[in-house]
């Protein structure tokens, strides 16, 4: 049977202040933690008996701290522009180091000659622990800019402008993923 579980605890403050003399605000912070092993089906580890109590750890969905702020203005001097943010702080996600080591398995998989032990090739942990590394935190800032006219006829004509990511940073770069979770291979 499949008897894997994790824990996940956490909590969240939210602040909203709806628009009010030309400025609304949403506001957020997140705090959480899962812990367990209850996290995938095929594990790139497999079911090696000699790491089960190694399995246990920060599932790779563990994000500790998220901040999140949105803000509109609208600028009554300027003719009708509107300005809009989003900010966000993420902490890292948890990740693993895997060493690929040679084993002597006194029994080989295929029974070829019992005799004689075979050397394959086996991954374990190099921390002893699974998901016991943190990527590095980022920030991420979105902005828009809209101007809206008035038109004959009741129609309105609008023209918006929005950048993601301001800063150009590449914290979505993932250089190893197997089955979901980033891992980082070192060979020995």
């Amino acid at each position: 049977g499949n008897f894997n579980e994790h824990e996940y605890n956490g909590f969240t403050v939210v602040v909203n202040r709806r628009q009010y003399r030309n400025w609304q605000m949403n506001a957020s912070y997140t705090w959480s933690e899962v812990y367990g092993n209850g996290e995938d089906f095929d594990q790139i580890l497999g079911t090696d008996p000699t790491l089960v109590d190694q399995e246990e750890g920060y599932l790779a969905y563990d994000q500790r701290h998220v901040f999140k702020l949105n803000a509109t203005t609208i600028i009554p001097w300027g003719g009708g522009f509107r300005f809009g943010t989003a900010v966000q702080w993420q902490s890292g996600l948890p990740y693993s180091l895997l060493t690929r080591r040679l084993r002597l398995d006194a029994i080989p998989p295929v029974f070829t000659g019992l005799a004689t032990p075979e050397a394959r090739t086996r991954l374990q942990y190099e921390t002893g622990q699974r998901n016991t590394e943190r990527n590095e935190s980022w920030w991420t800032f979105d902005i828009h800019l809209a101007k809206e006219w008035n038109m004959r006829g009741g129609i309105n004509l609008q023209v918006t402008a929005d950048v993601f990511n301001l800063l150009n940073d590449n914290h979505l770069t993932v250089l190893s993923n197997i089955n979901g979770n980033t891992i980082q291979f070192r060979d020995f």
